[in-house]
């Protein structure tokens, strides 16, 4: 899933305006369905098995969540805004609000932390006995529904990205070595013969759980899968071609199965 080793500029926002149990609980009930549903299509693009649905679906729900703390953070600023503007500030002030308000105004993407700040301590200098306590309540109207939606696709769509990236890194990690020693090389179009059982061997990889350790076995031994099975890309990297499209196994479970085939097939001819 996403990258959280670097801290995301945009924490701050969900720690300083979070969502409380109430709304997560009311935002699941009227958006629940539509992560899903992205979570559904996203798995269907990218031919991910059943059970990676539910790690798209947690990263689209945060998605959820982050548009929730955001709407709090930009209703709430908007109001300090209209709040200052409609006060008798000091011309000295009155520049530094021009100057908070030029950056919100151009491009609120660039309206940090420090922006932030910056404009909370005019507010709160201003702010005289004007009740703001409902800042931190979610308004679930019908700007923010649009909001919402656009930042669950958003999410869903970036998460896509990130998939793609991650299949051209994995593709690339695999190389031909592992062929070689588990199908025996080719002389002459006929195969090397073994020297071990292979009946032996096959029943030694079906203990393990996942069936589909014996099918990628057998596909990757396979003679006539030899050209098929790794495809070279222009970059002269290797990837898996026929085993990925038949066994729907990510490029990471292969690298652990072809690790595990070839392990198994070390101890049997060690005996």
């Amino acid at each position: 899933m996403f990258d959280y080793s670097t801290v995301d500029k945009s924490v701050y926002i969900q720690k300083r305006y979070p969502v409380t149990d109430e709304e997560f609980d009311y935002l699941v009930q009227k958006y629940g369905k539509l992560c899903w549903f992205a979570a559904t299509k996203l798995g269907n693009q990218k031919h991910r098995l059943p059970e990676d649905l539910s790690d798209f679906h947690s990263e689209i729900q945060l998605g959820m969540c982050r548009a929730g703390s955001y709407f709090k953070r930009q209703t709430f600023l908007e109001k300090c805004f209209t709040h200052l503007e409609q006060s008798d500030l000091s011309s000295e002030d009155k520049s530094i609000l021009e100057e908070i308000q030029k950056i919100w105004n151009t491009k609120k993407a660039l309206f940090g932390e420090k922006e932030e700040d910056r404009l909370l301590e005019l507010f709160n200098k201003y702010r005289d006995n004007v009740d703001f306590s409902d800042h931190d309540r979610l308004i679930f109207n019908e700007k923010f529904e649009v909001y919402c939606k656009s930042i669950i696709w958003n999410t869903t769509k970036t998460l896509g990205e990130h998939i793609s990236r991650e299949n051209s890194l994995r593709a690339s990690e695999i190389s031909l070595d592992e062929y070689p020693f588990i199908a025996g090389n080719i002389e002459d179009g006929n195969p090397i013969t073994r020297p071990f059982d292979m009946v032996s061997l096959r029943k030694r990889i079906a203990q393990h759980k996942d069936e589909r350790v014996v099918q990628t076995f057998d596909i990757i031994t396979d003679p006539e899968n030899e050209k098929q099975v790794f495809k070279t890309d222009d970059r002269v990297n290797m990837k898996i071609n026929i085993v990925r499209k038949k066994t729907k196994m990510s490029y990471r479970t292969i690298n652990n199965i072809l690790d595990m085939i070839k392990k198994t097939i070390q101890e049997e001819m060690s005996q």
